[in-house]
């Protein structure tokens, strides 16, 4: 199951910046996204994240865990250097390994429930998956 998409990292970093990082085109006349660059990275940053997640969790992951997608959307980046990264690249990619580190120890709690279980929450209802049965609630709001 893959989590990041083409369309993440864009939306993450910026369609430029992923130009500049992946297209290694030396007079600058291309000017696309290299995809097969870019699915290397996002390969890479996925198995890693897998290696330390699947310490606590099942695969494939009920949901797309918004926190988990941000730490590896950073190693993806990280991985697209071509050197001497930035200090703010670096700074995310360090803080991306001692956060998955985090959910590795079960110190990091992903937002899933035992045996992967998930709870979405939308406008109107929280939904509570549990192995085929489904609760939903509407949403309360305090005053």
């Amino acid at each position: 199951m893959s989590l990041i998409t083409k369309q993440d990292m864009i939306e993450a970093f910026g369609e430029q910046e992923l130009i500049e990082l992946t297209n290694l085109d030396a007079y600058g006349l291309d000017q696309s996204i290299d995809d097969v660059r870019l699915d290397k990275a996002i390969a890479y940053a996925e198995s890693i994240g897998y290696s330390y997640v699947a310490r606590r969790h099942s695969f494939p992951l009920s949901g797309k865990p918004l926190a988990l997608l941000h730490r590896l959307l950073d190693i993806a980046r990280y991985q697209l250097e071509h050197g001497q990264p930035r200090e703010d690249v670096q700074r995310r990619y360090t803080e991306s390994i001692k956060w998955l580190e985090g959910v590795a120890r079960g110190d990091i709690n992903l937002g899933l429930m035992a045996g992967d279980e998930g709870i979405e929450i939308g406008v109107d209802a929280i939904s509570l998956k549990t192995g085929g049965i489904s609760y939903v609630s509407p949403v309360r709001i305090f005053e």
